[in-house]
């Protein structure tokens, strides 16, 4: 109750927390211990969830070897100097702090 009532007080927390987002991966328990369940498998039951399984898998093994072909391909046709380095990273402190003084401020951020 003190957690709650604490996250909820504006003047300790002026401003929306900033989260990362959540991975959009699923989370899946695999090996779970029921030891009053018996699960019924049979050879059809398996058979089927065999092919599917292959094909989840052979679709993201196809995605992921296309998006490493692209990242490879940006990689060697890519030349940064490193002015432009320079000039990312102030611009990402410049962003920083001026979202850090709107938090300040009592206003949102806008991540």
């Amino acid at each position: 109750p003190t957690l709650v009532q604490q996250l909820l007080d504006v003047q300790t927390h002026p401003a929306k927390p900033a989260y990362d987002m959540a991975s959009e991966t699923a989370l899946v328990l695999q090996d779970c211990k029921f030891s009053q369940l018996t699960l019924g498998r049979t050879v059809r039951n398996l058979w089927d969830v065999t092919k599917v399984l292959e094909q989840r898998w052979e679709s993201h093994a196809i995605a992921a070897e296309r998006a490493n072909d692209a990242l490879g391909s940006m990689k060697d046709r890519t030349e940064v100097r490193w002015t432009d380095v320079e000039n990312f990273v102030e611009q990402i402190a410049r962003d920083r702090s001026r979202k850090e003084k709107k938090r300040m401020k009592g206003g949102s951020s806008d991540d």
